[in-house]
């Protein structure tokens, strides 16, 4: 059953997941506004775990970063599953925007990092 307050869209989308003092390069596999799943190979996570995620956007040739705090709520064999939590206000609305163009276009922004 699933139990998501948002609609789940695929998008690949380049994220660093900031673990217990490392980094991990990691892929989205797809977002919600709640969470989002992430394709990780090096696989030291727990569930219930605080992780902070940031992602770089380059779209119209304007490149911002961004930071999200994130709990591990899922872990499989590929990857992670994360809910959002006390995220910045400007990176929630940067996902927001990013589901948008990709739901209404079929298309992602021109460079994600």
């Amino acid at each position: 059953m699933d139990h998501r307050a948002s609609t789940r869209q695929s998008l690949n989308l380049g994220v660093h997941v900031n673990y217990h003092g490392h980094t991990y390069e990691g892929l989205t596999r797809d977002v919600c506004l709640g969470g989002l799943f992430v394709d990780v190979k090096d696989m030291p996570f727990r569930k219930g775990n605080a992780v902070d995620l940031s992602f770089r956007l380059e779209h119209a040739s304007q490149e911002r970063n961004y930071a999200l705090r994130a709990k591990i709520v899922r872990v499989e064999q590929k990857g992670i599953g994360m809910s959002f939590a006390d995220s910045d206000i400007t990176a929630f609305r940067a996902l927001q925007e990013l589901m948008h163009l990709s739901w209404s276009t079929g298309a992602e922004p021109d460079s994600i990092h």
